[in-house]
């Protein structure tokens, strides 16, 4: 039945995500991905990072901005920033986000899954204040602000989130320091993505930038405050996650499911994979070369 769980991860908890069978046909080619793979596999993807580097994210799940930008019931207006930091405000109740160097949104507009990621979100409390920026040596004398990296796969633009979103850090810092901030806008950088060529798989794209920003966030945050493109050729390293991102969601829901794998255990499966994959995936990307790379990635986890 469609609503037979598979698994529950991490095993206990109230914060664990469900799986029902119904989710993974999510995972078929032409589907688009809900919100329960999507936090299944930020979360995933998370633990597979040391504490240290993980620690300088903050990931909100899947449901926060739909709260910041919701109606309200009855009158069916748009509620205030007030009343809609209200629905929010204890979801950070044991973490400071201005002490984070991202925070990283998800979000889901008309049905589709774009990126939203605060860069440098303490820099939102002292505006006045010019610090100098915390990356590499080239770029020391830029000011380090606040800034919203916006990644959409279909280029859409989105001035409306940037505004929800600094009114949420407006809030959070009254709440937090007591300390009232210009109700002014982050400014919005949109980071240069390869477009996706359907119209599903936007929820495979948004796993991928996560991975990304995890994986290596100065490279990402320096490309994108530059205007660069981000696409296969500027990450050598990425180019076979790129188009194996739902089959990977798959990987990890299998070996979690059937065996129990601990992330190390499975990242050193995963590895075995990836490489097999890389090799066979130095030709042009077609649609056939695709469907060949899926069908190996299956073979090799079952």
């Amino acid at each position: 039945a469609g609503n037979e769980v598979i698994l529950k991860y991490p095993d206990s908890g109230l914060n664990c995500i469900t799986l029902h069978r119904e989710d993974l046909a999510r995972l078929n080619e032409g589907e688009f991905l809900n919100d329960t793979l999507i936090e299944f596999y930020i979360r995933w993807s998370t633990n597979s990072y040391s504490a240290d580097k993980a620690s300088d994210f903050h990931i909100f799940n899947t449901f926060f901005y739909q709260q910041l930008n919701s109606v309200d019931d009855v009158t069916k207006k748009r509620l205030t920033p007030e009343n809609a930091y209200k629905r929010v405000k204890t979801w950070t109740k044991r973490v400071n986000i201005f002490e984070k160097r991202f925070v990283v949104v998800p979000i889901n507009e008309r049905l589709h899954w774009y990126l939203a990621v605060i860069w440098n979100p303490g820099a939102y409390l002292k505006k006045a204040d010019l610090a100098i920026l915390n990356i590499e040596d080239d770029d020391g004398d830029e000011t380090k602000e606040c800034r919203l990296f916006i990644f959409d796969s279909l280029d859409g633009k989105h001035p409306a989130v940037a505004r929800v979103l600094s009114s949420y850090l407006r809030m959070e810092a009254m709440e937090k320091y007591g300390k009232e901030v210009a109700d002014e806008p982050a400014k919005i950088v949109y980071a240069k993505v390869q477009s996706q060529l359907n119209y599903c798989d936007c929820g495979i794209f948004l796993c991928h930038y996560v991975t990304l920003m995890l994986r290596c966030p100065d490279l990402i945050s320096r490309a994108i405050l530059k205007n660069m493109e981000l696409t296969e050729s500027y990450f050598t390293s990425c180019t076979c996650i790129w188009f194996i991102a739902r089959d990977s969601i798959d990987a990890d829901i299998h070996a979690k499911k059937n065996f129990g794998f601990g992330k190390t255990e499975f990242d050193k499966i995963r590895q075995t994979t990836t490489t097999a994959i890389t090799t066979a995936a130095t030709t042009t990307i077609t649609t056939t070369t695709l469907m060949h790379k899926f069908s190996l990635f299956k073979l090799l986890i079952t």
